[in-house]
């Protein structure tokens, strides 16, 4: 069985480093200039002091980002040695989780489609680092609620509830249903698992008091389109169709279990709040029942070298989504446009940089100057206020409009973001104008 985990383990590092080895830094998507960023500032505190879009309830990404900075030699290698690793722990926590319910074989069979999903690619890409962080932990406590060791659930609860939040909610959601799944299964009322829950619940509310206006409006961004996880879930939902005359009693043996799936499940089919971000747990589930169907398959081939070859047969056909992936990838901004955001340290830290909302995650990252961009990180004008200036109706308008932005001032946007662009700003290089001439 080592071969087998050391096959894992190779086909982990060629998934995680794919991306790096060709690209680098700009490998992965929006969210990564916000991680960067925070490795930018000095480091006088642990965890060091939050920045726009690490807030102080994302402690224990924070702390990781600081153990990564002091370990690595510069600020790239810090953030991506730090994805790499917990990706790595949340391949290692899947197995663990599987393998509370199943025996080795499909334990593997199920880490190995984990690894080959491209659903859980593109959270990877996207750069979902805090979910990446909170992943280990959310199974790890669910592993605890299912064996009755409350405490222990309630410690990692609390772990999760300092990592992510939409994982938190989905943590709290799926606790809560367990616990009605095991009442009613049981007829009795575990005192433990209550506390543990309502002890995870206060601390989620003592961070996020303001839960419920976040449910009524939930993050519009969406990493992954619901017809696009429809196309790329297509061989793990067969295969889960053919593990489910095994999959049922073993799920209602399991009331955790039993909960997760529906639970997500029903984030999927009824679109309730946050359900794009619950993709990634959805597929997460579902490898226990597909890993079963694979088993069944596997059980129907008769001889060793027959079953490898049908292993890597089921293997090869589950990877197809991933492997288009791969052939398609691309980096999210242009060589040229990559040239430019590295220039941009040479900015002062009080310069204030006005940018599209597509690029400023990577001003953000890229710089350590204030960035500005319209509906992000708080920023103050009104959808009127912007669109006064993108219509350039008048140059006082325009400077009246610049002048708001603490000074030194400067535009950086690419030919397709014209708008952003006052028609009295100087171009100092490829995408960076200056605004002095305007005020």
């Amino acid at each position: 069985m080592r071969y087998a985990f050391a096959l894992l383990g190779t086909l982990g590092l060629f998934v995680w480093l794919y991306p790096i080895y060709r690209f680098g830094p700009f490998a992965f998507g929006y969210d990564t200039g916000l991680y960067r960023r925070y490795l930018l500032e000095p480091l006088t505190s642990f965890p060091n002091l939050p920045v726009p879009g690490l807030d102080h309830t994302i402690f224990l990404p924070r702390m990781v980002l600081d153990l990564a900075r002091i370990l690595a030699p510069g600020p790239d290698a810090a953030l991506l040695g730090a994805h790499v690793v917990f990706s790595a722990l949340g391949a290692c926590a899947v197995y663990l989780f599987v393998r509370a319910y199943l025996s080795r074989l499909p334990s593997l069979i199920a880490t190995a489609l984990y690894l080959l999903s491209a659903v859980q690619f593109a959270a990877y890409h996207e750069f979902l680092f805090k979910q990446a962080v909170a992943l280990p932990l959310l199974l790890l406590c669910l592993m605890s609620l299912e064996r009755e060791r409350y405490g222990r659930a309630a410690t990692l609860g609390a772990l999760i509830v300092l990592t992510h939040q939409t994982t938190s909610i989905l943590l709290l959601v799926v606790a809560a249903a367990g616990f009605a799944a095991r009442t009613v299964t049981t007829r009795t009322i575990s005192l433990a698992y209550t506390f543990s829950g309502v002890a995870i619940g206060a601390m989620y509310l003592l961070l996020h008091p303001h839960v419920a206006r976040k449910i009524a409006s939930p993050p519009v961004g969406v990493f992954i389109e619901q017809f696009e996880y429809l196309l790329w879930s297509i061989p793990i939902f067969l295969l889960a169709l053919i593990g489910l005359y095994k999959g049922v009693p073993l799920i209602r043996r399991n009331p955790v279990l039993l909960a997760a799936l529906l639970v997500t499940t029903a984030f999927v089919v009824f679109h309730l709040p946050f359900y794009s971000r619950i993709y990634v747990f959805f597929d997460l589930f579902l490898v226990i029942p597909a890993a079963l169907g694979a088993e069944f398959l596997l059980s129907r081939v008769s001889g060793t070298p027959g079953k490898i070859a049908a292993g890597a047969l089921i293997l090869a056909v589950a990877a197809i989504p991933l492997t288009h992936r791969f052939l398609t990838y691309q980096p999210a901004l242009d060589q040229q446009t990559q040239s430019a955001l590295a220039r941009l340290s040479e900015l002062s830290v009080n310069a204030s940089v006005i940018t599209s909302p597509a690029l400023m995650p990577w001003v953000q990252g890229w710089s350590r100057t204030r960035a500005y961009a319209p509906g992000l990180l708080k920023e103050p004008h009104s959808v009127t206020e912007w669109a006064l200036y993108w219509s350039h109706s008048s140059p006082r308008a325009d400077a009246e409009f610049l002048r708001t932005f603490p000074p030194p001032a400067y535009i950086f946007a690419r030919q397709i973001e014209h708008s952003f662009l006052a028609p009295c700003a100087t171009a100092i290089s490829t995408h960076l104008y200056a605004v002095e001439e305007c005020l």
